[in-house]
Order: C-alpha cells, then structure tokens, then sequence
C-alpha cells in the first residue's frame, strides 16, 4: 500500500485504462487486492467502466463480502450526495 499511496501522492488520472480498457481498479478488483481497490476509489476511480469486451468492474470484483461492502459503501455515499437514501444488502 505505501507504493500505492506514494504513486496518488502524485495525483495521477486514476481512471485511464490500457489497450484492453482495464484501469487500475479494474484489475485490483480482478486480483483481489480489496485496499487497493478501496484506495483507488477514494482517489476518485470510476466504478462503473467497462472494458472493451464488455466486462464491468462490478462484475469483475472477485466475489467477497469485503468486495461487496465496498461497493455498498461507495455506492451509498454517492446516493447520499445525490439526496436518495437507500441500502443494498449483500449476500
């Protein structure tokens, strides 16, 4: 995490994706990697890409609770911003 951390020191464009249309996020999620991920979103990662075969990062968020409540979480707050109040349960 500190060289993550180090890299959005720099404030970097967290949403540009690779020739395939992955960004950061998307493969955090593909990988796991849950704090990244959680990082990555704070920084202002989009979570609603999808690459150029069609695949969102929702769904391609290894499947975890932890990966769900992360989504929730963010997914919540941006609902709230939006004046809707509203929770998803997670299975």
């Amino acid at each position: 995490m500190k060289v993550v951390n180090l890299l959005l020191a720099r404030e970097p464009n967290v949403n540009i994706v690779d020739y395939h249309g992955l960004s950061a996020l998307a493969t955090a999620a593909r990988e796991g990697y849950t704090e990244v991920a959680r990082t990555l979103i704070d920084a202002g990662a989009f979570v609603n890409l999808v690459d150029r075969f069609g695949n969102s990062i929702l769904g391609s968020g290894k499947s975890s609770h932890e990966w769900c409540l992360l989504l929730n979480h963010h997914i919540c707050l941006q609902l709230f911003v939006a004046g809707i109040s509203t929770l998803y349960e997670c299975s």
